[in-house]
């Protein structure tokens, strides 16, 4: 068995070796070799807390979202969103009054993809900063796409939105028109439309065979109608091969 015979300052007996104590023998300070040890401690925490960071963050933003729903309130579906990406969402209520009611149908998709998705014909915004999504107001300027200057100096702003039926299918194929103007298009497969308008006053008239006729004044630059069924017009259409008609 082996005895330390004596102690001396600044080293101990262990087995015959010799191992230096935290303090020097002469100044009572942290002898360099510890220091050295120290400093490398704390870099290695200091990278390994980087790493988990960055990998905790890449995780979190890479997250599947499944989601379907038609005409669902943006409310309920920026709720989804926070429990299935684990994100914080920070917006005013006022604001979201104003939000469109959201179609989408997306399964294992991406945050960034679902939110672009949900965002894109709303009359605000969003960044996404950190763990957290920040919906703001957007800032329209006279180089927006959805500002134009019509002739004689009139500023245009551009009109979106989407036609469903009552059952909440989008209804392609709907003409939308500015009453009392020839300036008009037609809904996408999607139900959606764009339209650019001089008139915060104008009304927009959507007609569909098989539908009432329906005019809603411009309130927003984001619009949701709904069409009605009408068994009149319903009785009026002849299904030929290649389409509808009405009877002459």
């Amino acid at each position: 068995m082996n005895f330390c015979p004596k102690i001396q300052r600044g080293s101990y007996c262990h087995a015959k070796q010799k191992i230096p104590l935290v303090l020097e023998p002469a100044t009572g300070r942290i002898s360099p070799v510890v220091q050295r040890l120290i400093m490398r401690l704390n870099l290695l925490l200091f990278f390994i807390t980087l790493v988990i960071t960055q990998v905790s963050g890449h995780n979190l933003f890479a997250q599947k979202i499944t989601l379907n729903k038609v005409s669902s309130p943006l409310r309920k579906v920026i709720k989804e969103l926070r429990d299935q990406s684990g994100y914080d969402f920070f917006y005013s209520n006022e604001l979201l009054k104003k939000g469109r009611p959201v179609t989408i149908r997306v399964k294992n998709a991406s945050l960034e993809e679902v939110l672009e998705k949900c965002f894109v014909d709303q009359p605000f915004t969003y960044v996404v900063k950190d763990q957290a999504v920040i919906i703001k107001e957007k800032e329209r300027t006279l180089a927006d796409p959805g500002n134009r200057i019509a002739e004689g100096g009139k500023l245009q702003k551009t009109v979106t939105g989407i036609v469903t039926g009552t059952t909440g299918a989008p209804l392609p194929n709907v003409t939308v028109q500015v009453k009392g103007t020839q300036n008009g298009t037609t809904t996408d497969m999607e139900g959606r439309f764009s339209i650019a308008v001089s008139d915060e006053s104008a009304i927009l008239v959507f007609e569909h065979i098989g539908f009432t006729t329906t005019e809603h004044t411009v309130s927003a630059t984001a619009m949701d109608i709904v069409l009605t069924e009408s068994l009149t017009d319903l009785d009026e259409v002849v299904v030929i091969g290649y389409g509808t008609a009405r009877k002459s």
